[in-house]
């Protein structure tokens, strides 16, 4: 009986650190910033959206400028070591346009052609570093869907950050608003990164 206890008590002790190893948390915050004139040419509009598992630091940052969604994803290694992600490709990170259902309707890297070699991702101790996206607003108009939101991601990490479309003028301001999930993966991407 005792040592039925004893391995029952140890298989609970390793249900945390198991499940510790494929559940991770965030919430993200989307926080709309109209700023500049009020000519609608000139105007921009940004939102922005951040997701740590303590490791790394990913932030989205979504600006309109010039008739472009212009999109700057920055990872930050927040630990005191260098951090690897080992790539199936040569493509790092992907960015995604959402419908209102959190449906992909369309990716950055649509009609990229990456190596297909594998190859190690290494983010120093405390360095960030940024990646870059854009999408035509004009081009938007034609897709299958209406473009709510942006969401970004490491590639071969099981991890997504979201964050709203800016307003889409002055006076259409948005409240600020929470974000939030509980991401259970085995490390497999999500059907619509694919």
């Amino acid at each position: 009986m005792k040592t039925k206890l004893c391995v029952i008590l140890f298989v609970l002790t390793l249900i945390p650190m198991t499940a510790f190893a494929r559940i991770g948390t965030g919430i993200g915050i989307s926080i709309p910033f109209p700023t500049g004139s009020s000519s609608s040419s000139s105007s921009e509009k940004s939102s922005y959206a951040s997701f740590s598992d303590g490791i790394l630091l990913e932030e989205l940052i979504v600006e309109e400028k010039n008739g472009k969604y212009v999109v700057s994803f920055e990872i930050t290694n927040l630990i005191d070591t260098p951090y690897t992600i080992s790539h199936k490709t040569g493509q790092n990170y992907d960015v995604a346009l959402l419908n209102e259902k959190g449906e992909k309707i369309a990716k950055w890297s649509d009609n990229i052609a990456f190596t297909q070699a594998f190859h190690d991702e290494v983010y120093k101790p405390k360095e960030t570093v940024t990646y870059r996206a854009s999408f035509d607003v004009k081009k938007t108009k034609t897709l299958r869907g209406t473009p709510t939101f942006i969401a970004a991601r490491l590639i071969d990490t099981p991890f997504t950050v979201t964050a709203k479309l800016p307003a889409k003028s002055n006076s259409e301001r948005s409240p600020v608003t929470l974000h939030g999930g509980i991401i259970i993966s085995n490390g497999s991407a999500q059907d619509w990164w694919d």
